[in-house]
């Protein structure tokens, strides 16, 4: 497989509850536009089943990639290793629980095309900005 334009990386803690719906999420929307992507799971010593579902739907879908670090770290550490690990040509973090919906990247990766070097999306924006408002438990 080629470079991919996009990586994807997700942090995962504990996440079997969620992290299917949020690959066939993914992997949804970057089929749906066209992108040439990886989607890295990065399990940051997870007790639960976690890397057994991502290991599942990497068996059926090339774009999927899960890297496990060695024990618990934490986010940071899990981004970082996640980043070190991509082959994209634009990077993004998500949280596995999409808290910022994926749709919202399309935004970002235009930024990153458009000469931006860095694009940060936020909660925290003027509602006339956002494509999705956030629930207001998320806000």
């Amino acid at each position: 497989m080629a470079a991919p334009t996009y990586s994807i990386v997700l942090p995962a803690y504990n996440e079997s509850a969620r992290i299917a719906s949020t690959l066939e999420m993914i992997t949804a929307h970057a089929s749906q536009h066209g992108w040439s992507a990886e989607i890295i799971v990065v399990n940051d010593g997870s007790k639960d089943d976690t890397a057994q579902i991502v290991t599942g739907y990497a068996s059926n879908d090339a774009r999927l990639r899960l890297i496990e670090n060695p024990g618990n770290h934490g986010k940071g550490y899990s981004v970082k290793n996640g980043m070190l690990h991509a082959k994209g040509e634009i990077l993004l973090f998500s949280d596995a629980d999409l808290s910022s919906p994926i749709a919202e990247a399309d935004r970002l990766f235009a930024a990153i095309r458009d000469g931006a070097d860095v694009a940060i999306g936020s909660r925290w924006l003027k509602t006339e900005l956002q494509i999705q408002r956030q629930p207001f438990h998320r806000q």
